[in-house]
């Protein structure tokens, strides 16, 4: 005697509802079987029910993803608001620890750099993923931050300050497309500024 196995243990909610329509489409006007209990209008129910409910949890599965990017684009944007305002002190201050210490922040422990950083070097830009953004990497250096500057036309001299940054990449956005921006970066720590770095030209996406 055949013993029925529906082997469903296995599947996700997707390959069950297959298999389920599956069933009820194979067993709808069955000789075989007249009067299904439950009835195939229940199991009609049933499956429906299942997808309403999967529907609403992938929905919110999207809702949560979305809210979790948009918690993260807030974070990184007072990281670097911090960042940029850390600087502002670093040059503000002359590297005064009162200063410092009273505008809220710390001091890096440990000795204190006698000499001026030299010039970056490595700076490289690529198009990022975003219409008129540009990803911009450099050489790490042990230095307190990096200040960024952008332009259209170096022989004008329009330079754009950007927020400083402590790690060795930064991302910059707002490029019209098509164009060609100039970067460079220059390193700062406690005994002063560096030399910029070779100034690299990249078409903006």
């Amino acid at each position: 005697m055949a013993i029925v196995s529906l082997n469903i243990s296995q599947l996700n909610i997707a390959q069950l509802l297959q298999q389920a329509n599956n069933i009820k489409t194979a067993m709808t006007d069955n000789p075989n079987f007249v009067a299904p209990n439950p009835s195939l209008a229940d199991v009609g129910t049933l499956i429906s029910n299942l997808a309403n409910a999967n529907n609403d949890y992938e929905l919110l599965l999207l809702a949560i993803q979305e809210k979790l990017t948009l918690r993260g684009a807030a974070e990184q944007a007072l990281t670097d608001g911090l960042v940029a305002l850390a600087g502002y002190v670093q040059t503000a201050s002359g590297g005064d620890l009162a200063k410092i210490l009273s505008a809220g922040m710390k001091v890096r422990a440990g000795r204190v750099s006698k000499t001026v950083p030299r010039a970056v070097s490595g700076l490289s830009v690529t198009p990022g993923d975003a219409p008129g953004q540009l990803n911009l990497s450099w050489d790490t250096m042990s230095v307190s931050s990096f200040e960024v500057q952008t332009c259209t036309d170096p022989a004008a001299g329009n330079w754009t300050h950007h927020p400083s940054v402590t790690r060795a990449k930064t991302s910059l956005s707002g490029f019209a497309s098509g164009s060609q921006v100039w970067s460079r970066v220059r390193a700062v720590n406690a005994a002063g500024i560096g030399a910029w770095s070779s100034e690299i030209a990249k078409i903006a996406p």
